[in-house]
């Protein structure tokens, strides 16, 4: 039994923190705050009403700087033992996904067919030299050659803040080649912007997957030149994976 409940004389908190957050209730309201925010909100400063309305406040003042900048937040790794179907997309599984495939270097490399690529299978090319200067300063865009030759090497950082902007290019490629993509379940939605980040998928199966005839669009996918010459295992058993995806989807959606 708690202590409180020892006693009849004990101190009633509910009864005196409750009422000594009603004034609080329009700021939450205007903040647009769920319940359930409220109340993590609230637990977070230990259900002190004058820190509350004190922080509420200042939100309420400056509430751009209490937004997130990035449009894409990426998380530590997580387990993915059960993918479940909606219509979001789960971008902190394709992170995971598509890393794990392209590994992680930090100077340039030959990626097996005459490119210089660098971080998570960053293709560079010769304007590039402004997408670093952007991203990283004006040092690595008037020594952009260097980065290519592998004289300089690229942090941890700035490998995750490039990778950060190619995940989003693709998937903005992605939603406009798949119009129906947040429709479809993660490990698909996985697959296909995989696909686009690394360059493998066809008009032929692009047309296929939008008329919903994800059975041909699988065998249509491995109908590709790279894929019957290659000679890397990597690029094989990524190919072979998404069109398990496909096969695995057109099953689902056929039962």
């Amino acid at each position: 039994m708690n202590w409180y409940k020892q006693t009849k004389y004990a101190w009633n908190w509910k009864k005196f923190l409750i009422p000594s957050l009603f004034p609080l209730i329009p700021f939450f309201i205007a903040l647009q705050f769920t319940p359930e925010k409220a109340k993590q909100f609230s637990d977070e400063r230990n259900n002190n009403p004058a820190i509350i309305q004190n922080d509420l406040a200042k939100i309420k003042q400056d509430p751009i700087s209490n937004q997130k900048e990035n449009t894409i937040e990426i998380k530590q790794p997580t387990e993915h033992a059960e993918i479940k179907q909606n219509n979001q997309i789960d971008i902190n599984y394709i992170k995971d996904i598509i890393s794990q495939h392209e590994g992680k270097r930090y100077r340039a490399y030959n990626d097996g067919k005459g490119f210089a690529t660098i971080g998570i299978g960053h293709l560079l090319i010769p304007t590039d030299n402004k997408l670093f200067g952007n991203l990283f300063g004006p040092y690595y865009e008037t020594n952009f050659k260097k980065i290519l030759n592998g004289s300089i090497k690229l942090t941890e950082e700035q490998v995750e803040k490039l990778f950060i902007y190619d995940l989003q290019k693709h998937l903005d490629i992605a939603k406009r080649l798949f119009p129906k993509l947040e429709t479809y379940p993660n490990y698909i939605q996985a697959a296909l912007i995989s696909s686009i980040y690394r360059g493998d998928m066809g008009k032929k199966t692009r047309d296929l997957i939008n008329a919903d005839k994800w059975d041909e669009a699988a065998k249509e996918y491995l109908n590709h030149n790279e894929y019957k010459t290659t000679k890397l295992r990597g690029v094989v058993s990524r190919m072979n994976e998404n069109q398990a995806a496909m096969f695995r989807y057109h099953k689902e959606t056929n039962n």
